[in-house]
């Protein structure tokens, strides 16, 4: 399993149509997607927020469900708009 076979699983989206979610995709280091009022984003580490210009203010937490995230060896991180 991959992490955003993870994310999608976590979510109830099948993995192709989290493509559809992905916030400004190519512009982040790591893929953001936007689902509802929140930002994902997958990887060990939280991600930085500095140089993502009006996301910048985010604050990034684990996300509580890690059920499948730990079957892929990541986090699933999450931010919500303020």
């Amino acid at each position: 399993m991959n992490s955003k076979t993870a994310l999608s699983n976590t979510l109830g989206f099948d993995s192709g149509e989290l493509n559809s979610y992905q916030y400004q995709a190519g512009v982040f280091r790591r893929a953001i997607y936007s689902v509802d009022d929140k930002y994902f984003c997958l990887g060990k580490r939280a991600p930085k927020s500095e140089g993502m210009n009006h996301l910048s203010e985010l604050v990034w937490d684990l996300y509580t469900d890690q059920f499948w995230a730990e079957k892929a060896n990541t986090k699933i991180w999450v931010a919500k708009i303020k």
